[in-house]
């Protein structure tokens, strides 16, 4: 038996199949995190002090530094929801 060769145009291949839906999927994942690294790239070129807001916690003692960034974490964390909330529409 010979074995089916899946060109583009192939029904199989359509959205509603998995290879189909994944490949829109990776597309969309991909342009969307360029977007983010570009946008957080521009951010922090421009000066925002991410790392350095109100509610990071930084303790230095001697040669010792330790950074817990609470504000910057909850920050990111709602740009991020907010980004896929939108994404999902």
């Amino acid at each position: 038996m010979k074995p089916r060769v899946l060109s583009r145009r192939d029904p199989a291949l359509s959205f509603a199949s998995a290879e189909g839906l994944f490949g829109i999927l990776m597309e969309k994942a991909l342009i969307l995190t360029g977007f983010l690294l570009v946008g957080l790239g521009g951010l922090l070129w421009m000066g925002f002090p991410l790392g350095r807001l109100p509610g990071d916690i930084i303790y230095r003692r001697g040669n010792f530094t330790m950074y817990v960034p609470i504000a910057s974490s909850a920050l990111v964390s709602v740009a991020v929801t907010l980004t896929m909330m939108w994404w999902r529409r």
